[in-house]
């Protein structure tokens, strides 16, 4: 199979998955684009090559008159033609456009064409046909007709929600509240709709059919247990269905195939397909309505609930089928869930069911405050504003929530309220900015990735009926303990991480790392050890609890390495270094040098390159450093050092004299964040070759450098 076709196979395949638009990368291609009204700019491009070139032209339709000459560029590998031709965009339609001279060859011709008012057309033009015949626009009637179909289809296709809706049925909701929920979710589809096709929305296909399971088994196992039902069901249920019909208009934001509709008809068609969804809701609500009044008029069968009961078994079967199947989905699409880390979701979790605890009549409303909060604390870190020490943050709040569930004590509520709301803000803040800085396309996969977290915080609040139990049920305790292990277990990588990379390399650079502030908590933690008292014990009346003693103690955990300051090893000597050491220091003075790079000001640059170069030496590594970094980097992009790692470090040649400095054979890897306007992708620079270090001003410098080989790979997958 030649490139040609392999080529053509991928553009087939991704053309049927993304928005229709030219292929830029297509070695053939023919492209008309509307520019000014009436008037096409015309892009001929032709593959060269063995320095021939196809003989082939377009012939475009009559109605179409040149304005300009045909501008030719001849490279030695392509053939391009631009020129401008005139033409009224109705008068195209039913109209052919040809390319001649590509009978008996094996090349195909992708074409393009694109109008003021919207419209695009994509075909791929081969040997065996040769021409396009522009295709007439759809009437009102017809496109109403496919769009309305296709929004019932696309409703009833959907089991889920289908299950939705019978729980819904025979849970005896208000007419009110059904009203209304039904409404929150065309507004939530219509809206994910719109912001999904403005790419500021971005939700795999695989996450609505998986997380409505979830929220819809909980009713299900109440109908079926003939419990009463939950707050958010019969009061609030406008609030899970909007948050579903965001997440399925997010997921699923085409209408109908865009080949060919204007920018009105897209909007009309939306309109149809939104209102064949209501159709499908209202129809399919009125058979399940009355397949309950069936049942009701069976003798008996509605005695003692039975009829719900076993309605609520079948749907909690088919939902947990649902979501056994649906989970699958995870091996094989590593992109369901938005690329976050997992203390994100694990925090909405466990704050939900602290809200749960409250017990408040209106606590479904907490909802809502929590998703306005999340996103207000969003803004600063999607600005680019970085959140200091945010994963104590992000992790300390777990464990604090989960405590409280644990041991099953109550924070007052006020305390409680502007804890939960500061930490809400402080992780939106931290979030924003990890997808600021890793994810193309951040407020999109943040705004995501905010759904996501914001269903999690919804069902955890609504996994338990009633309201405030002095006792926690066991299971909920189990979560919470599973919540706050995972908290100490990751800040303790964190701190290995911490170890390995900065207190070894401080010690064999002769400074030592001392956590003081961890310290001082300790001895807080020392001093409020409540005391035996002798009078307490012969009244027999209970002594103070050590809550403020584990509480200094779970901050001196936490802050570790953020209240640690660095001083000079008094008994450290410049010697030659082991081959474990020479990897530690040369990757902490590439790392400060590399690093360096991402500063704006030049002054601040130069001068963290005088820290960890020795004189003239600061020059050409800036200058040299400087081009390899962008190199191959299109203009307006922007490359930002995220890591250096060293890979081998080797001495060669000796020397006992410090001074004169050490020479390692070394390899070391330089992971750079590269962001096109909003694609954001890694790539590593991977460099081999000689280093020489030495003792200058009491700190390990570069002395000298020589590169022997520089090697440039994209990190796939690494963009989110």
């Amino acid at each position: 199979m030649t490139l040609t076709r392999l080529a053509l196979i991928a553009v087939v395949i991704i053309s049927a998955f993304l928005p229709v638009r030219a292929d830029i990368i297509f070695p053939a291609r023919l492209e008309l684009k509307e520019t000014e009204p009436a008037v096409f700019t015309v892009n001929f491009n032709l593959p060269i090559i063995s320095g021939r070139r196809l003989k082939a032209r377009p012939v475009l339709p009559d109605v179409c008159r040149d304005l300009t000459e045909h501008d030719i560029k001849v490279t030695q590998s392509s053939y391009r033609e631009i020129w401008k031709i005139s033409c009224q965009p109705e008068d195209l339609f039913g109209e052919q456009i040809v390319i001649e001279g590509l009978l008996g060859t094996r090349v195909d011709v992708m074409l393009f064409m694109e109008t003021l008012d919207g419209r695009q057309y994509s075909v791929i033009l081969k040997p065996s046909r040769t021409s396009y015949t522009i295709p007439l626009p759809p009437s009102i009637l017809e496109l109403g007709v496919d769009a309305t179909f296709e929004g019932m289809r696309r409703f009833l296709k959907r089991p889920d929600l289908l299950l939705m809706l019978l729980v819904i049925a025979f849970s005896r909701t208000k007419k009110r509240v059904l009203w209304v929920g039904f409404a929150g979710y065309l507004l939530g589809h219509g809206l994910g709709q719109f912001l999904a096709q403005h790419n500021w929305l971005i939700l795999s296909a695989y996450l609505p059919p998986l997380l409505t399971p979830v929220f819809v088994l909980l009713p299900a196992l109440d109908l079926a247990s003939a419990r009463p039902t939950r707050p958010i069901w019969s009061e609030y249920l406008w609030i899970p269905t909007l948050l579903f019909g965001l997440l399925s208009g997010g997921a699923f934001p085409e209408t109908l195939a865009l080949e060919g509709l204007s920018k009105t008809e897209q909007q009309y068609a939306s309109i149809f397909l939104n209102s064949g969804i209501t159709l499908g809701i209202l129809l399919a609500y009125l058979l399940m309505s009355e397949f309950n009044r069936v049942l009701l008029l069976i003798k008996g069968i509605n005695k003692s609930g039975v009829s719900g009961s076993w309605i609520g078994y079948v749907a909690a079967t088919i939902c947990f089928g649902l979501l056994l199947y649906q989970a699958s989905a995870l091996l094989f699409v590593p992109l369901v869930f938005p690329k976050i880390p997992s203390r994100y979701y694990v925090y909405a979790i466990i704050l939900g069911f602290w809200f749960w605890r409250i017990g408040w009549e209106n606590r479904s409303w907490i909802s809502i405050v929590f998703v306005v909060v999340l996103e207000m604390g969003m803004i600063p870190g999607l600005l680019g504003i970085n959140l200091p020490f945010d994963s104590v943050v992000v992790l300390s709040s777990i464990v604090l929530f989960a405590v409280t569930l644990i041991f099953q004590r109550q924070l007052s509520l006020k305390i409680g309220l502007i804890i939960a709301i500061f930490t809400a803000v402080l992780q939106g803040w931290s979030f924003g900015f990890f997808v600021k800085e890793n994810m193309t396309l951040p407020i999109a996969n943040a705004m995501g990735a905010a759904l996501v977290i914001s269903f999690l915080f919804l069902t955890s609040l609504s996994f338990i009926n009633g309201k405030f139990q002095k006792t926690v049920p066991g299971r909920l305790r189990i979560v919470a303990g599973i919540a706050a292990g995972l908290a100490v277990v990751w800040r303790i990588g964190e701190y290995r991480a911490w170890f390995n990379s900065a207190i070894v390399t401080d010690w064999a650079m002769g400074l030592v790392t001392l956590p003081v502030l961890s310290l001082v908590l300790i001895l807080f933690a020392i001093l409020a050890w409540p005391k035996k008292r002798i009078i307490l014990e012969k009244l027999e009346l209970n002594t103070r609890k050590p809550v403020l003693h584990w509480i200094y103690i779970s901050l001196a955990f936490f802050l570790i390495s953020v209240g640690s300051i660095q001083v000079k090893n008094p008994f450290f000597k410049p010697r030659a270094l082991a081959e474990g050491e020479a990897k530690r220091v040369l990757q902490q003075v590439l790392s400060n040098t590399f690093h360096a790079f991402n500063l704006a000001d030049e002054n601040q640059l130069y001068d963290q390159l005088s820290q960890n170069i020795s004189g003239d030496l600061i020059t050409d590594i800036y200058l040299d450093s400087r081009r390899r970094l962008n190199a191959g980097v299109r203009t307006g992009g922007e490359v930002t050092v995220r890591e250096v790692s060293v890979l081998s470090a080797r001495q060669i040649g000796e020397s006992s004299n410090p001074s004169d400095g050490f020479s390692y054979e070394s390899k070391w890897a330089v992971t750079a964040r590269v962001r096109h306007l909003q694609h954001v992708h890694h790539r590593q620079n991977i460099y081999s070759g000689v280093i020489k270090i030495k003792i200058d001003e009491r700190s390990w410098k570069i002395a000298a450098i020589e590169l022997l080989s520089e090697d440039r790979v994209i990190i796939p997958g690494s963009a989110g």
